[in-house]
């Protein structure tokens, strides 16, 4: 998988907090805020066939330190996707608190 898109931001993620991030961006949950070994804490697949695989997934870098990526298998993400999905975050992440850092596209 390469990243087309990361979006890390930082702030605490209680329990609920991480609900409504999930529910805001449409990601199948994954992983436990109490398991130290969990990284990978939600997923949208924005396509999954023989032709591509696109991903977004929620990442814990620390306790405070989170990202969004925005990967792919074969082809990259149209721009408009892209640019989308981009909005899509910043609204979800700024909404609920967080502060983005940096943006890797």
């Amino acid at each position: 998988m390469s990243n087309a898109l990361v979006v890390h931001f930082s702030g605490a993620m209680p329990p609920d907090r991480l609900a409504a991030l999930r529910e805001s961006l449409n990601l199948h949950p994954r992983g436990r805020l109490t398991d130290a070994e969990d990284a990978n804490f939600g997923y949208r697949q924005l396509q999954h066939d023989d032709e591509n695989w696109i991903t977004l997934d929620l990442w814990r870098q620390s306790d405070t330190e989170w990202s969004l990526d925005l990967t792919y298998l074969k082809t990259p993400p149209a721009a408009e996707t892209l640019d989308e999905t981009l909005s899509s975050i910043r609204g979800a992440v700024t909404e609920l608190g967080f502060t983005i850092g940096r943006v890797d596209r």
